[in-house]
This record gives C-alpha cells, structure tokens and sequence, in this order.
C-alpha cells in the first residue's frame, strides 16, 4: 500500500500546481524548482 499512496501523491500534486500555475501565472521555474526539493530533498 505505501508504494501505491507514493506514486498516488506526486501526481496530485502535479495536477494541483498545474492549475495554480494557470490561475495565479506562477514562473514555470520556481514552481518546478519547488517539486525537485520536494522529489529529490534538496536543502
């Protein structure tokens, strides 16, 4: 189950910054900046 919820989770995520990209316009680059620190745990 946790390997499901894990896969599960960052494909919310990325629908969910995809629509606040297009509502607020937010740069393509700090949005993506944000999910690799989140993926990858980059300080």
């Amino acid at each position: 189950m946790g390997n499901t919820e894990q896969v599960y989770l960052p494909e919310q995520l990325k629908k969910k910054v995809e629509e606040d990209m297009k509502k607020k316009n937010l740069g393509i680059s700090k949005v993506i900046q944000g999910i690799l620190k989140k993926h990858y745990g980059v300080k």
